[in-house]
């Protein structure tokens, strides 16, 4: 059975949040990894690096995001989000490190 609906949790620590994401249409597994990088606030550069991917391949995989889920660029990023029909997003404070 065809796999609906990507799920990426995340941590923005910066803001001490959990981040949940449900996206449809589905990204693929490269995309998801991108995906989760890049609400993390990690630059192409960077995402390539830790990913040992060239850059040019990370901004295409970025791109596709960004077509696939009606963002704009990335100052309209968080709103695009937010308001896209394709994306159901859960925010919650992060848990507590002791």
């Amino acid at each position: 059975m065809k796999k609906t609906t990507c799920y990426v949790k995340t941590e923005i620590m910066e803001h001490d949040l959990t981040a949940h994401f449900w996206i449809c249409p589905t990204l693929t597994a490269s995309e998801c990894c991108v995906f989760e990088l890049l609400v993390k606030g990690y630059t192409v550069t960077q995402i390539s690096e830790r990913r040992s991917r060239s850059a040019k391949t990370v901004s295409i995989q970025k791109h596709q995001i960004y077509k696939k889920l009606g963002i704009r660029n990335d100052v309209t990023f968080w709103l695009d989000l937010s308001l896209s029909p394709y994306v159901k997003i859960k925010f919650e404070p992060a848990p507590v490190v002791s």
